[in-house]
Protein backbone atom coordinates (compact mmCIF):
# COMPACT_ATOMS: atom_id res chain seq x y z
CA UNK A 1 0.00 0.00 0.00
CA UNK A 2 1.06 3.57 -0.61
CA UNK A 3 -0.72 6.83 0.08
CA UNK A 4 -1.53 9.30 -2.67
CA UNK A 5 -1.34 12.89 -1.47
CA UNK A 6 -2.06 15.75 -3.86
CA UNK A 7 -2.02 19.55 -3.76
CA UNK A 8 -5.48 20.78 -2.76
CA UNK A 9 -5.35 23.86 -4.98
CA UNK A 10 -3.33 24.76 -8.08
CA UNK A 11 -3.57 28.28 -9.44
CA UNK A 12 -1.92 29.40 -12.68
CA UNK A 13 -2.64 32.84 -14.08
CA UNK A 14 -1.67 36.50 -14.18
CA UNK A 15 -1.41 38.72 -11.11
CA UNK A 16 -2.72 36.09 -8.68
CA UNK A 17 -0.48 36.42 -5.60
CA UNK A 18 -3.40 37.91 -3.68
CA UNK A 19 -5.14 34.54 -3.77
CA UNK A 20 -2.80 33.35 -1.01
CA UNK A 21 -5.10 35.02 1.54
CA UNK A 22 -8.10 33.05 0.28
CA UNK A 23 -6.15 29.79 0.46
CA UNK A 24 -5.25 30.33 4.10
CA UNK A 25 -8.81 31.32 4.99
CA UNK A 26 -10.23 28.32 3.14
CA UNK A 27 -8.02 25.89 5.06
CA UNK A 28 -8.28 27.79 8.37
CA UNK A 29 -4.61 28.70 8.76
CA UNK A 30 -3.98 31.64 11.03
CA UNK A 31 -0.22 32.03 11.44
CA UNK A 32 1.86 31.58 8.27
CA UNK A 33 5.64 31.83 7.96
CA UNK A 34 6.79 33.23 4.61
CA UNK A 35 10.22 32.07 3.43
CA UNK A 36 11.98 33.63 0.47
CA UNK A 37 15.41 33.94 -1.08
CA UNK A 38 17.38 37.20 -1.10
CA UNK A 39 16.61 37.80 -4.79
CA UNK A 40 13.09 36.42 -4.78
CA UNK A 41 12.11 38.54 -1.78
CA UNK A 42 11.69 41.54 -4.07
CA UNK A 43 10.01 39.42 -6.74
CA UNK A 44 7.26 37.88 -4.61
CA UNK A 45 8.20 37.31 -0.97
CA UNK A 46 7.78 40.93 0.12
CA UNK A 47 4.39 41.22 -1.56
CA UNK A 48 3.12 37.96 -0.06
CA UNK A 49 4.20 39.07 3.42
CA UNK A 50 2.44 42.41 2.88
CA UNK A 51 -0.78 40.74 1.70
CA UNK A 52 -0.82 38.51 4.78
CA UNK A 53 0.53 41.05 7.25
CA UNK A 54 3.33 38.63 8.08
CA UNK A 55 7.09 38.82 8.30
CA UNK A 56 9.16 37.19 5.56
CA UNK A 57 12.28 35.27 6.54
CA UNK A 58 15.04 35.54 3.96
CA UNK A 59 17.04 32.36 3.45
CA UNK A 60 20.50 32.93 2.00
CA UNK A 61 22.10 29.51 2.40
CA UNK A 62 21.37 25.94 1.36
CA UNK A 63 21.49 22.95 3.62
CA UNK A 64 19.99 21.00 6.47
CA UNK A 65 21.12 23.57 9.04
CA UNK A 66 19.16 26.27 7.23
CA UNK A 67 16.07 24.06 7.12
CA UNK A 68 16.42 23.46 10.85
CA UNK A 69 16.73 27.22 11.43
CA UNK A 70 13.51 27.84 9.49
CA UNK A 71 11.78 25.02 11.37
CA UNK A 72 12.92 26.53 14.68
CA UNK A 73 11.55 29.93 13.64
CA UNK A 74 8.22 28.31 12.75
CA UNK A 75 8.10 26.57 16.12
CA UNK A 76 9.00 29.71 18.08
CA UNK A 77 6.33 31.72 16.32
CA UNK A 78 3.80 28.87 16.59
CA UNK A 79 3.26 28.96 12.82
CA UNK A 80 0.79 26.52 11.32
CA UNK A 81 1.97 26.68 7.70
CA UNK A 82 5.08 27.64 5.70
CA UNK A 83 4.83 29.57 2.44
CA UNK A 84 7.82 29.10 0.12
CA UNK A 85 8.41 31.92 -2.34
CA UNK A 86 11.29 31.26 -4.72
CA UNK A 87 13.00 28.64 -6.84
CA UNK A 88 14.21 25.10 -6.23
CA UNK A 89 16.49 25.91 -3.29
CA UNK A 90 13.79 27.70 -1.35
CA UNK A 91 11.28 24.96 -2.12
CA UNK A 92 13.62 22.29 -0.75
CA UNK A 93 14.43 24.28 2.40
CA UNK A 94 10.76 25.03 3.04
CA UNK A 95 9.47 21.51 2.46
CA UNK A 96 12.18 20.04 4.71
CA UNK A 97 11.43 22.63 7.41
CA UNK A 98 7.71 21.86 7.15
CA UNK A 99 8.54 18.17 7.52
CA UNK A 100 10.63 18.79 10.63
CA UNK A 101 7.76 20.76 12.17
CA UNK A 102 5.00 18.49 10.78
CA UNK A 103 3.12 21.41 9.25
CA UNK A 104 2.02 21.90 5.60
CA UNK A 105 3.65 24.19 3.07
CA UNK A 106 2.55 26.22 0.06
CA UNK A 107 4.56 26.65 -3.14
CA UNK A 108 4.72 30.09 -4.75
CA UNK A 109 7.14 29.47 -7.57
CA UNK A 110 9.20 32.29 -9.08
CA UNK A 111 11.51 30.23 -11.32
CA UNK A 112 10.34 27.02 -13.04
CA UNK A 113 13.78 25.41 -13.22
CA UNK A 114 12.76 21.97 -11.87
CA UNK A 115 9.83 20.04 -10.42
CA UNK A 116 10.63 20.86 -6.77
CA UNK A 117 7.77 23.38 -6.95
CA UNK A 118 5.25 20.52 -7.00
CA UNK A 119 7.00 17.41 -5.69
CA UNK A 120 7.40 15.67 -2.37
CA UNK A 121 11.12 15.17 -2.92
CA UNK A 122 14.15 17.18 -1.83
CA UNK A 123 17.47 17.39 -3.64
CA UNK A 124 19.92 14.50 -3.42
CA UNK A 125 22.60 16.62 -1.71
CA UNK A 126 20.15 17.85 0.92
CA UNK A 127 18.86 14.34 1.51
CA UNK A 128 22.42 13.03 1.89
CA UNK A 129 23.31 15.84 4.30
CA UNK A 130 20.32 14.93 6.47
CA UNK A 131 21.48 11.33 6.55
CA UNK A 132 25.06 12.31 7.44
CA UNK A 133 23.89 14.60 10.25
CA UNK A 134 21.40 12.08 11.56
CA UNK A 135 18.47 14.40 10.93
CA UNK A 136 15.34 12.30 10.92
CA UNK A 137 12.65 14.25 9.16
CA UNK A 138 9.01 13.27 9.11
CA UNK A 139 7.53 12.26 5.73
CA UNK A 140 7.95 15.06 3.19
CA UNK A 141 4.67 16.02 1.59
CA UNK A 142 3.79 17.73 -1.68
CA UNK A 143 2.63 21.33 -1.27
CA UNK A 144 -0.85 21.96 0.06
CA UNK A 145 -1.31 24.52 -2.73
CA UNK A 146 0.65 25.81 -5.72
CA UNK A 147 0.54 29.38 -7.00
CA UNK A 148 2.13 30.00 -10.40
CA UNK A 149 1.85 33.69 -11.25
CA UNK A 150 2.67 34.09 -14.93
CA UNK A 151 3.41 37.80 -14.51
CA UNK A 152 6.37 36.67 -12.41
CA UNK A 153 7.30 33.47 -14.19
CA UNK A 154 7.48 34.95 -17.68
CA UNK A 155 10.24 37.24 -16.39
CA UNK A 156 12.33 34.28 -15.21
CA UNK A 157 15.85 34.05 -16.66
CA UNK A 158 15.67 32.08 -19.88
CA UNK A 159 18.30 29.65 -18.64
CA UNK A 160 16.10 28.64 -15.70
CA UNK A 161 13.06 27.97 -17.89
CA UNK A 162 15.27 25.91 -20.22
CA UNK A 163 16.49 23.96 -17.19
CA UNK A 164 12.85 23.23 -16.31
CA UNK A 165 12.38 21.97 -19.86
CA UNK A 166 15.37 19.63 -19.40
CA UNK A 167 13.91 18.29 -16.17
CA UNK A 168 10.61 17.68 -17.95
CA UNK A 169 11.95 15.76 -20.94
CA UNK A 170 14.01 13.59 -18.61
CA UNK A 171 10.68 11.89 -17.85
CA UNK A 172 11.26 9.93 -21.07
CA UNK A 173 14.12 7.90 -19.63
CA UNK A 174 12.71 7.91 -16.10
CA UNK A 175 9.67 6.01 -17.37
CA UNK A 176 11.79 3.64 -19.45
CA UNK A 177 13.86 2.86 -16.37
CA UNK A 178 10.73 2.29 -14.30
CA UNK A 179 9.32 -0.09 -16.89
CA UNK A 180 12.65 -1.91 -17.03
CA UNK A 181 12.72 -2.31 -13.24
CA UNK A 182 9.15 -3.59 -13.39
CA UNK A 183 10.03 -6.23 -15.99
CA UNK A 184 13.35 -7.38 -14.55
CA UNK A 185 12.93 -6.78 -10.82
CA UNK A 186 9.18 -7.02 -10.34
CA UNK A 187 9.02 -3.43 -9.08
CA UNK A 188 5.57 -1.92 -8.68
CA UNK A 189 4.58 0.42 -11.50
CA UNK A 190 1.60 2.73 -11.88
CA UNK A 191 0.30 2.95 -15.42
CA UNK A 192 -1.62 6.16 -14.69
CA UNK A 193 1.40 7.83 -13.14
CA UNK A 194 3.74 6.81 -15.94
CA UNK A 195 1.25 7.92 -18.61
CA UNK A 196 0.91 11.37 -17.03
CA UNK A 197 4.67 11.75 -16.68
CA UNK A 198 5.30 10.69 -20.26
CA UNK A 199 2.58 13.01 -21.57
CA UNK A 200 4.26 15.94 -19.79
CA UNK A 201 7.53 15.19 -21.57
CA UNK A 202 5.83 14.77 -24.95
CA UNK A 203 3.90 18.04 -24.67
CA UNK A 204 7.13 19.86 -23.84
CA UNK A 205 8.94 18.33 -26.82
CA UNK A 206 6.07 19.02 -29.21
CA UNK A 207 6.00 22.67 -28.17
CA UNK A 208 9.75 23.31 -28.33
CA UNK A 209 9.29 25.92 -31.13
CA UNK A 210 7.57 28.24 -28.64
CA UNK A 211 10.98 28.88 -27.09
CA UNK A 212 11.73 30.81 -30.27
CA UNK A 213 8.34 32.26 -31.20
CA UNK A 214 6.59 32.86 -27.85
CA UNK A 215 8.68 32.54 -24.70
CA UNK A 216 5.72 33.36 -22.45
CA UNK A 217 3.82 30.38 -23.85
CA UNK A 218 6.94 28.20 -23.55
CA UNK A 219 7.18 29.17 -19.88
CA UNK A 220 3.51 28.32 -19.29
CA UNK A 221 3.99 24.90 -20.88
CA UNK A 222 7.05 24.16 -18.75
CA UNK A 223 5.33 25.25 -15.52
CA UNK A 224 2.22 23.20 -16.33
CA UNK A 225 4.35 20.17 -17.14
CA UNK A 226 6.34 20.44 -13.91
CA UNK A 227 3.11 20.62 -11.92
CA UNK A 228 1.82 17.53 -13.76
CA UNK A 229 5.09 15.71 -12.99
CA UNK A 230 4.56 16.45 -9.32
CA UNK A 231 1.06 14.96 -9.51
CA UNK A 232 2.49 11.88 -11.26
CA UNK A 233 4.89 11.40 -8.36
CA UNK A 234 2.02 11.77 -5.89
CA UNK A 235 0.10 9.04 -7.70
CA UNK A 236 3.16 6.77 -7.67
CA UNK A 237 4.02 7.50 -4.06
CA UNK A 238 7.64 8.06 -5.11
CA UNK A 239 9.79 10.08 -7.51
CA UNK A 240 10.01 7.14 -9.94
CA UNK A 241 7.90 8.75 -12.71
CA UNK A 242 10.32 11.67 -13.02
CA UNK A 243 13.66 10.35 -11.79
CA UNK A 244 15.69 7.60 -13.40
CA UNK A 245 19.21 7.02 -14.68
CA UNK A 246 19.43 10.58 -16.00
CA UNK A 247 18.78 11.89 -12.48
CA UNK A 248 21.36 9.52 -11.02
CA UNK A 249 23.85 11.03 -13.47
CA UNK A 250 22.82 14.54 -12.38
CA UNK A 251 23.15 13.66 -8.69
CA UNK A 252 26.59 12.20 -9.36
CA UNK A 253 27.61 15.46 -11.03
CA UNK A 254 26.38 17.33 -7.96
CA UNK A 255 28.48 15.10 -5.72
CA UNK A 256 31.49 15.86 -7.94
CA UNK A 257 31.02 19.60 -7.57
CA UNK A 258 29.09 20.61 -10.69
CA UNK A 259 27.40 24.01 -10.45
CA UNK A 260 25.12 23.58 -13.47
CA UNK A 261 21.37 23.63 -12.95
CA UNK A 262 19.73 20.33 -12.08
CA UNK A 263 17.50 20.40 -15.17
CA UNK A 264 20.47 21.11 -17.44
CA UNK A 265 22.31 18.08 -16.09
CA UNK A 266 19.22 15.91 -16.43
CA UNK A 267 18.84 17.01 -20.04
CA UNK A 268 22.38 15.91 -20.88
CA UNK A 269 21.81 12.68 -18.96
CA UNK A 270 18.63 12.05 -20.95
CA UNK A 271 20.54 12.29 -24.22
CA UNK A 272 22.98 9.58 -23.10
CA UNK A 273 20.39 7.30 -21.51
CA UNK A 274 18.17 7.52 -24.61
CA UNK A 275 21.21 6.32 -26.58
CA UNK A 276 21.52 3.30 -24.27
CA UNK A 277 17.86 2.53 -24.90
CA UNK A 278 18.44 2.84 -28.66
CA UNK A 279 15.80 5.57 -28.79
CA UNK A 280 15.78 8.98 -30.48
CA UNK A 281 18.63 10.50 -28.49
CA UNK A 282 19.50 12.83 -31.34
CA UNK A 283 15.98 14.26 -31.34
CA UNK A 284 16.33 15.07 -27.64
CA UNK A 285 19.77 16.57 -28.19
CA UNK A 286 18.56 18.72 -31.06
CA UNK A 287 15.59 19.94 -29.02
CA UNK A 288 17.87 20.96 -26.14
CA UNK A 289 20.28 22.67 -28.53
CA UNK A 290 17.46 24.56 -30.24
CA UNK A 291 16.44 26.26 -26.98
CA UNK A 292 20.03 26.97 -25.97
CA UNK A 293 20.28 24.34 -23.24
CA UNK A 294 23.66 22.56 -22.73
CA UNK A 295 24.32 19.24 -24.45
CA UNK A 296 28.03 18.90 -23.69
CA UNK A 297 30.38 18.72 -20.72
CA UNK A 298 31.73 22.14 -21.63
CA UNK A 299 28.18 23.51 -21.74
CA UNK A 300 27.63 22.25 -18.20
CA UNK A 301 30.90 23.82 -17.10
CA UNK A 302 32.55 20.51 -16.18
CA UNK A 303 35.47 18.55 -17.64
CA UNK A 304 35.17 15.46 -19.78
CA UNK A 305 36.66 13.44 -16.92
CA UNK A 306 33.94 14.61 -14.53
CA UNK A 307 31.27 13.38 -16.95
CA UNK A 308 32.96 9.98 -17.24
CA UNK A 309 33.31 9.69 -13.46
CA UNK A 310 29.68 10.68 -12.96
CA UNK A 311 28.56 7.99 -15.40
CA UNK A 312 30.61 5.29 -13.66
CA UNK A 313 29.33 6.17 -10.17
CA UNK A 314 25.72 7.03 -11.03
CA UNK A 315 24.38 3.54 -10.24
CA UNK A 316 25.67 3.84 -6.65
CA UNK A 317 23.75 7.02 -5.86
CA UNK A 318 20.61 5.32 -4.64
CA UNK A 319 18.96 1.93 -4.57
CA UNK A 320 17.03 2.33 -7.82
CA UNK A 321 17.32 -0.06 -10.76
CA UNK A 322 17.84 1.61 -14.13
CA UNK A 323 19.42 0.98 -17.54
CA UNK A 324 22.78 1.34 -15.75
CA UNK A 325 22.17 -2.01 -14.08
CA UNK A 326 23.45 -3.20 -10.72
CA UNK A 327 27.12 -2.85 -11.61
CA UNK A 328 27.03 0.37 -13.61
CA UNK A 329 29.24 1.36 -16.51
CA UNK A 330 32.94 0.70 -16.80
CA UNK A 331 35.15 3.71 -17.44
CA UNK A 332 35.66 2.53 -21.02
CA UNK A 333 31.91 2.13 -21.62
CA UNK A 334 31.16 5.50 -19.99
CA UNK A 335 33.72 7.31 -22.11
CA UNK A 336 32.44 5.62 -25.26
CA UNK A 337 28.85 6.61 -24.42
CA UNK A 338 29.79 10.23 -23.80
CA UNK A 339 31.85 10.38 -26.98
CA UNK A 340 29.22 8.76 -29.22
CA UNK A 341 26.57 11.21 -28.06
CA UNK A 342 28.93 14.17 -28.39
CA UNK A 343 28.77 15.04 -24.69
CA UNK A 344 32.59 14.97 -24.58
Amino acid sequence: MHAMEFPRDVFLGNDILHIIRNILEKHHFRNPLVVSGKKTYGIAGEKIASILGSECIISETMGADEAQRIASEAKQRKCDIIIASGGGRIMDIAKLASSLESIPWISVTTTPSNDSLSSQSISYLLMRECEEKGIKENPIHPPLSIIADMDILQKSPRRMVCAGYGDLISNYTAIKDWELAHRLKGEYISEYSSALSLMSAKVAMENTPFFISDFTEATRIVVSGLIASGVAMSIAGSSRPASGSEHLFSHALDALGSKAFHGEQCGVGTVMMMYLYNEDWMGVKNALSSIGSPTTAAGLGVTDEIVVRALTMAHTIRDRYTILGDKGLTEKAARSLAEKTGVI
